[in-house]
């Protein structure tokens, strides 16, 4: 990740596109009459994998060791590049490319990117920014999927948080890509569990035909305990209507995750279904609220050894 460094030894990490000046939307503050409020932008560049300087109109100059740049100048920066900004020192103490993660600037608590190139900013409700096409969106539960850009401030968990955002990995889940409309209720969901039981993947099957295949992610593991216990419940004779409802404190023992962890497994389930064209993919865990159990919302259930 970039690492400034500034005169009395404060190192901050870089975002795609940090802001240095005096004004409170400066990710780099610096507290100097002759630095502006927003003096000049280090930004990260994926066409050339480096880090690069501009000053903003500032009224005191930027210089990159002893040259001041106009505004139209995109200085590149090297490791031990020595920065000034009106008359603060500082120097760039490490050029690697940026981190996502989501910035909390009132306690300083940052969020990461999880094995799923996710940012998990609650869990209730669920809010999660996801990688989608070539940005990111906004996944909040009961309300609709909305664009966000790097620098946005978005509201989470009683606190505000500044997103640093980069370019998605092409590892992560795109949701734009659709085929026709798959309604559950019409539809196997069959799981193939590898002999270690440490690697699940899904298929979603309409016909002998019509197959679907949905890569491993980590959450199916959760689905899959779901899927065993209506299969149980139905073998042991319960009624459609009762089988496979288990208490949500009872799920949590039996995966060996907090609550926290199942509620935004669960919700990535939903929005895995919804990139491989499943209507109503909420369908996928039905709930009783009053009694905190959950179930399957899928009948027809195949688990295949592998």
């Amino acid at each position: 990740m970039g690492v400034l460094e500034l005169a009395d030894r404060t190192r901050i990490t870089l975002a795609a596109r940090t802001l240095v000046g005096r004004s409170r939307r400066c990710l780099v503050r610096i507290e100097h009459p002759l630095v502006s409020g927003e003096h000049a932008a280090i930004v990260w560049s994926s066409e050339t994998s480096g880090w690069f300087v501009r000053d903003l109109g500032s009224t005191n100059g930027t210089l990159v060791g002893t040259q001041r740049l106009s505004t139209t100048t995109k200085a590149p920066l090297r490791p031990g590049a020595r920065l000034v900004f009106g008359e603060s020192e500082c120097s760039l103490a490490s050029d690697g490319p940026p981190v996502t993660r989501a910035l909390c600037p009132e306690d300083g608590r940052s969020i990461g990117e999880d094995d799923d190139g996710v940012l998990l900013l609650s869990s209730d409700p669920v809010q999660l920014v996801v990688p989608q096409g070539d940005g990111w969106v906004l996944d909040s539960a009961g309300t609709p999927v909305r664009t966000v850009r790097d620098q946005e401030v978005v509201e989470a968990a009683g606190a505000q948080w500044v997103l640093e955002l980069c370019p998605p990995s092409d590892t992560s889940i795109d949701s734009t890509k659709r085929v026709q409309a798959i309604w559950l209720h019409d539809t196997t969901l069959r799981f193939i569990v590898s002999r270690d039981g440490e690697h699940v993947t899904m298929q979603l099957v309409r016909s002998s035909e019509q197959v679907i295949d949905v890569p491993e992610y980590s959450h199916q593991q959760v689905l899959l305990t779901l899927a065993r216990e209506r299969l149980n419940d139905e073998r042991n004779g319960l009624p459609v209507a009762e089988a496979g409802w288990i208490y949500h404190d009872d799920l949590q023992r039996v995966l060996g995750m907090s609550r926290q962890r199942v509620n935004t497994d669960l919700h990535r389930a939903r929005r895995v279904l919804e990139s491989h064209g499943v209507a109503r993919a909420q369908d996928i865990v039905e709930r009783r609220l009053q009694t905190q159990q959950l179930r399957i919302g899928v009948r027809r259930l195949e688990i295949d050894p592998g």
